[in-house]
């Protein structure tokens, strides 16, 4: 179902974006800065020069990236059946909505997705990649069952920003630390630095309920008070 692609231009585009990113406690310019050090005192709308820089590298490092698209879509190939299912059984059965569902090898470590189109990037050099995958399809089938199932809880709300932002995060945080994402991946993930306490609570309500339903209703409820 998923496919890993390179996509130089969505590089180049998110480099722009995220230079001057900073959101849940994360310098995203600084985590582009580890990778590509010749960007650090580069003004982000400097487009003609990060345009330039990614040309070369993407020559330079051709044959890596290449690999890497093999690399990853290999070991998805060994998780993805699995994963579904345990994402049927967490949804009840709601279905994955449509999409492109490409994971785009990325040459820094920012993962953002796209929820228009169902697709996302992965660091090239990532260790986890499997695990960064899950949680962006995670996502992909959180928003629109929540759109679906809760419509008086999203309809005013932006996915990539705000309360919606952070109830989605939480969510998956909480639900890849549980026992059959993490046995099935791997490990789990710790999520953002400042949604830590947050991330605890939500743990507690799902130990309790083994529902979603009541786990997403009491998530926002959570973060709007965090909030306020």
């Amino acid at each position: 179902m998923l496919t890993y692609q390179l996509n130089k231009e969505l590089d180049k585009e998110m480099a722009l974006a995220f230079l001057p990113h900073v959101q849940g406690g994360v310098d995203f310019g600084k985590t582009i800065w580890i990778d590509h050090p010749l960007l650090k005192d580069i003004e982000h709308q400097n487009k003609k020069y990060i345009s330039d820089y990614f040309d070369h590298f993407y020559t330079d490092h051709f044959t890596q990236l290449d690999n890497t698209v093999r690399m990853f879509q290999k070991n998805w190939n060994l998780v993805e059946q699995d994963f579904f299912q345990q994402c049927n059984n967490l949804f009840n059965k709601y279905e994955f909505p449509k999409g492109k569902y490409i994971g785009y090898i990325s040459t820094f470590n920012c993962n953002p997705r796209f929820l228009e189109d169902k697709t996302f990037q992965v660091y090239y050099l990532a260790k986890r990649n499997i695990q960064t995958t899950a949680h962006e399809l995670l996502h992909f089938i959180f928003y629109s069952y929540t759109q679906n199932q809760f419509p008086e809880l999203t309809k005013t709300l932006d996915p990539n920003t705000g309360v919606y932002w952070q109830v989605a995060e939480i969510f998956n945080t909480t639900i890849l630390n549980t026992e059959p994402f993490k046995h099935l991946l791997g490990s789990g993930e710790e999520g953002y630095p400042q949604q830590r306490q947050l991330v605890i609570k939500s743990t507690e309500i799902y130990n309790k309920t083994q529902t979603i339903d009541k786990l997403i209703k009491e998530l926002f409820s959570l973060v709007k008070s965090s909030n306020s």
